[in-house]
């Protein structure tokens, strides 16, 4: 009943049953994807493939915020139905990302391959990693402004379409490919889904106005948080950065799948940000007041966390009934599984830091990750140092997640109480 009446406060209706039932399905495919993949590449191919993930996932460090202030910017300006600025932000944006996008890339790769790898393979993950970190803008920016622009519908439909593509067409290119044929997947769909959604769904922008001085005001509002973010994927990441140093390339793609719920967690969280946070900084941008941010944002993460509670019990049967009839090599994950959940649980529910980019103090978000990555780093040198299993970076991965839950409750609490 009390979250039945929470769900009643926050205003749930057709429209937004239809994008969780979407963004569920998007879900389960993301989910399928990874079993899929797996069932077809041997653990160590997996290995690479979690390798190239892993670096593509530290591209954003290339776009100086840009994308991360246009997040803010965009909601808020159609909230104040300054349509003709938005469509300038965007055009400016868009030229913006691409040229620092294709300088990082090409910097980066002469850097990879002037440098010294013991096993080229893994040089090979690196560059397809640089290549899939240059496609992801792309899809970003569509996805940003079918947020901003409150298309939720056309957003989540799409999320579905853009996962059935990758499985797909993922399928098809790993016989021919093995894992470079994965990546190739994705890379394809981001470049097809920001040509098409382009001009078919989303309003018209302005590419012929570009103004320096905006793009400076979007890289100062977003590099704290562009910062915060590549800070948070090093977060993330720093297990798998430790182990690629210290295991194999088999006990990396086992891990790879042990991570499975932690990635589910985080595609909740974003599913559940792409929405929430848009629709909260246009109601922001209207007049509403951050506290009103705060208690929707609140009780959406109450709900969230109780949700996965309900799950948790079954999950270490469910993830020994999938290892066991479809994914046998990787017998090893099982206890990953269920320690990897308990982290998922308050990542999928780590939403409120929204509440410091409604308020327009991007640096306490950095603050914080700076502070997590520090605790992360030192923890996993104390586990590398004295030769740790695999399991012992499952514990402190997910102890950090937990820990990072509550900061940034703290802080978002701390935020509101300091306006009145």
């Amino acid at each position: 009943m009390f979250y039945l009446e929470m769900i009643k406060y926050l205003g749930v209706g057709k429209k937004e049953i239809f994008y969780v039932i979407l963004m569920g399905i998007a879900l389960a495919l993301g989910f399928l994807r990874n079993i899929v993949f797996a069932t077809v590449l041997s653990p160590e191919l997996m290995g690479y493939y979690s390798i190239a993930l892993t670096i593509a996932s530290y591209g954003m460090l290339l776009q100086l915020g840009v994308i991360n202030g246009l997040g803010r910017e965009l909601p808020i300006s159609f909230g104040k139905k300054n349509l003709t600025y938005a469509s300038s932000l965007v055009g400016e944006a868009t030229l913006a990302i691409v040229f620092l996008q294709l300088v990082g890339i090409l910097i980066f790769f002469v850097i990879i391959l002037a440098t010294n790898f013991a096993d080229p393979s893994t040089r090979d993950a690196f560059l397809w990693g640089g290549f899939l970190a240059f496609s992801i803008p792309f899809s970003q920016i569509v996805m940003l402004r079918l947020r901003s622009e409150q298309r939720v519908l056309t957003f989540s439909l799409l999320q579905v379409l853009n996962s059935i593509a990758i499985l797909t067409t993922g399928m098809v290119a790993i016989k021919y490919f093995n894992y470079k044929g994965a990546i190739c997947s994705i890379i394809f769909v981001n470049f097809l889904t920001f040509i098409i959604i382009s001009k078919t769904s989303l309003n018209p922008v302005n590419f012929r106005r570009f103004n320096f001085g905006e793009i400076k005001y979007l890289v100062r509002i977003g590099l704290p948080l562009m910062l915060a973010g590549v800070l948070a994927s090093l977060q993330m990441s720093l297990d798998r950065l430790f182990l690629i140093n210290n295991f194999s390339p088999k006990d990396i793609g086992i891990y790879q799948i042990g991570m499975i719920p932690l990635t589910l967690g985080i595609a909740v969280s974003g599913i559940i940000s792409q929405y929430i946070s848009p629709k909260l900084l246009f109601r922001y941008g209207k007049g509403h007041s951050l506290k009103f941010v705060f208690i929707k944002a609140r009780m959406v993460s109450l709900i969230t966390i109780g949700i996965m509670m309900v799950f948790l019990p079954f999950v270490p049967f469910v993830s020994r009934t999938i290892v066991d009839l479809w994914l046998p090599k990787y017998k090893e994950s099982i206890d990953l599984i269920t320690i990897f959940y308990v982290g998922a649980i308050f990542t999928s529910a780590n939403i409120l830091g929204l509440v410091t980019n409604a308020a327009n103090r991007q640096m306490l978000d950095l603050y914080q990750i700076v502070f997590l990555v520090l605790i992360s780093f030192g923890g996993y040198l104390l586990v590398s140092r004295y030769n740790m299993p695999l399991v012992w970076y499952a514990y402190m991965n997910t102890a950090v997640q937990i820990v990072y839950f509550f900061i940034t409750s703290m802080v978002s609490y701390y935020i509101v109480k300091s306006k009145k």
